[in-house]
């Protein structure tokens, strides 16, 4: 049993590599695949975008002959006048299904970050490393968002100017900031939450080892270089945490900008910030894993070939 756990721990360290391309993770835990392009800056390019300029494309073509028409009119022939009303009805009826397209596609995204939110919000109830207090703020955060996205999407649907549907479209990104923080917020909480379970392995291990090197005293084994060994590993454990309870800390109270941008800028400190205190205690639990090796090694016991059994630590 004691070799087993300490078998464990060696290989899922040296699987270990959290950054929030780690975070990255949190999307498959839920089974959310939208966030596969987030990163802690916000960023996911193209499907918002795109839907404006299709609808920008749309908005151009109808400005062409129908502002045309009544200074026209009086100068054409009747069967150019009858063509150019049949065009303007055409243009009106195209100009139908892109602004219908257009909703679709922005109900479309609305429902994937709705999506996300409840993955989410699930996800932190099953977190047990999360205070109450941090678990209620953050579902708070992320309920709020919830609420504002579907009363978004009612007033999408109803839209029938373009110039508000447009601004409508550009405040799922704009102003709801759901790939911009609560995405990248949900990430770096779920890696520091992998990290703290680690950091109870290692625990764990260092209290196994310091029962055999117990042992090894009292045979009359000479264990000063082991004592000295472990003392390291329980100093960098104690970093691990200290550094993981700060992520935590840092991103769990955010709250979306609405639109200020100097609270965006903020918002986006904090997450990289987090992300940096993540990385920080995974690199101190490597190093803490080579002298656990080096202690391991020293006490007999055999360390494992390949990482083929490690638990699913990134």
């Amino acid at each position: 049993m004691k070799k087993t756990l300490i078998y464990t721990v060696l290989a899922s360290t040296l699987a270990l590599s959290l950054g929030v391309a780690a975070t990255a993770s949190a999307e498959t835990s839920v089974g959310v695949s939208a966030t596969s392009n987030v990163n802690v800056d916000g960023q996911r390019p193209g499907a918002i975008g795109g839907i404006l300029k299709d609808l920008k494309g749309k908005q151009e073509h109808r400005e062409g002959p129908g502002e045309r028409e009544d200074s026209e009119r009086k100068n054409l022939p009747i069967n150019a006048t009858t063509n150019l009303r049949a065009n303007a009805q055409l243009n009106a009826s195209s100009s139908a299904a892109i602004i219908a397209q257009a909703k679709a596609r922005a109900i479309a995204e609305i429902d994937k970050r709705i999506e996300a939110m409840n993955s989410f919000s699930t996800r932190i109830d099953g977190m047990k490393k999360l205070s109450d207090s941090q678990k209620a703020t953050t579902k708070a955060e992320i309920q709020a968002e919830i609420t504002k996205l579907n009363t978004l999407k009612a007033k999408i649907s109803a839209d029938t100017d373009t110039a508000v549907l447009k601004t409508d479209i550009q405040s799922i990104n704009s102003s709801l900031r759901i790939y911009a923080l609560v995405m990248p917020q949900m990430a770096v909480l779920a890696s520091a939450e992998r990290v703290q379970n680690l950091i109870d392995d290692f625990v764990t291990v260092a209290a196994k080892l310091q029962a055999r090197i117990d042992a090894a005293r009292a045979a009359g084994v000479n264990v000063t270089a082991y004592v000295t060994s472990l003392a390291e590993v329980n100093t960098k454990i104690a970093s691990a945490k200290v550094d993981v309870a700060a992520a935590i800390s840092l991103v769990s109270s955010l709250t979306a900008d609405n639109g200020d941008k100097a609270k965006a800028e903020a918002n986006i400190a904090a997450l990289k910030a987090g992300k940096e205190k993540v990385k920080s205690a995974t690199n101190t639990l490597k190093g803490a894993k080579e002298t656990i090796k080096s202690i391991v090694k020293g006490t007999k016991i055999k360390t494992p070939v390949s990482a083929s059994s490690t638990a699913d630590v990134r």
